[in-house]
């Protein structure tokens, strides 16, 4: 199909060569990038703290807030913890309050009040009116808490960020998010990975002996068929109460769409539809990919 002779051959194979080096190119580039995405996960990140606190005292009972952020920054590797260097502290009485700490110093200042980081300070802030040395151990042990989560929020060593709410019942009941924000530079690096294979159709040709049978066709057929499933598990979703339906869409949905569930994990569950296109076209790439490397081998023998 190139000419006869071995100079049409040399063209052949040199052709054939070519298309499989670039596939393997876009591979081993993928596979790399995915390697640093879910492995790694280098990205630009920052931590995120809020808890509530109930605190007694005697008969009186004081409702706390807690919350701070690190700055984002990048990061080579995914944080497992953060430290924090300030805080503030609502104080949810009749009139709310807020104090600042600074955790580095351990002190705090709240208005024109100000005071360092241990029991005495920490209780005449919280409780104005109320000595620490008049309600015994318990309620100072409430208070001595609160400093430890002060002290371990500016040591890292708080429990580390994850989906789930944490609680703490003694000595003091409080619950808390700690959680880990990013930009999700990687994320969109997939996205440009998997743009760029449509575009290497420009670039890489192929015959078949049906002739409307090649890698495009099964990519656009493919794409077709997983956004087709997504929009009518989707649309079950929509019309279906929590129970076993949902359960079972779920699970299919993640199954569709799993070269995106391994990278976005459970959140494409609840994700939006940008998400879900990204398991479309993971399949109809790595589905055209091996139709074409099928396509490339039979040509080769042919030759």
């Amino acid at each position: 199909m190139f000419g006869a002779g071995p100079a049409g051959l040399d063209q052949a194979m040199a052709v054939s060569m070519n298309k499989r080096t670039l596939t393997f190119l876009y591979l081993i580039v993928g596979i790399l990038l995915l390697f640093i995405y879910l492995v790694l996960q280098p990205n630009v990140y920052n931590g995120y703290f809020r808890g509530m606190i109930t605190i007694e005292a005697g008969d009186q009972y004081e409702f706390l807030q807690v919350y701070t952020n690190t700055i984002p920054k990048w990061s080579w590797t995914k944080p497992r913890n953060y430290k924090y260097t300030h805080a503030d502290l609502d104080i949810l009485e009749e009139e709310n309050k807020t104090a600042s700490f600074d955790l580095l110093e351990g002190t705090w200042n709240c208005g024109s009040e100000t005071g360092s980081l241990n029991p005495e300070s920490v209780s005449r802030l919280i409780f104005p009116k109320i000595e620490i040395t008049t309600l015994g151990s318990d309620y100072r042990a409430q208070i001595e808490a609160v400093i430890d989560i002060f002290h371990a929020l500016r040591d890292g060593t708080i429990p580390g960020p994850r989906h789930h709410t944490y609680f703490v019942e003694s000595p003091i009941r409080m619950s808390y998010h700690h959680c880990t924000g990013h930009r999700n530079y990687g994320h969109y690096a997939i996205w440009f990975w998997l743009g760029i294979w449509p575009l290497t159709f420009f670039v890489v040709k192929t015959k078949t002996r049906i002739g409307r049978f090649n890698h495009i066709t099964v990519y656009l057929l493919t794409l077709a068929i997983m956004v087709f499933f997504d929009a009518i598990l989707i649309l079950i979703g929509m019309s279906s109460p929590p129970g076993p339906i949902e359960e079972f869409r779920e699970f299919f949905l993640a199954l569709l769409n799993l070269p995106a569930w391994i990278i976005i994990g459970d959140k494409l569950l609840f994700s939006s539809w940008t998400n879900y296109l990204l398991g479309a076209l993971g399949w109809a790439t790595i589905v055209s990919i091996i139709i074409l490397l099928m396509i490339d081998a039979e040509q080769r023998y042919q030759d």
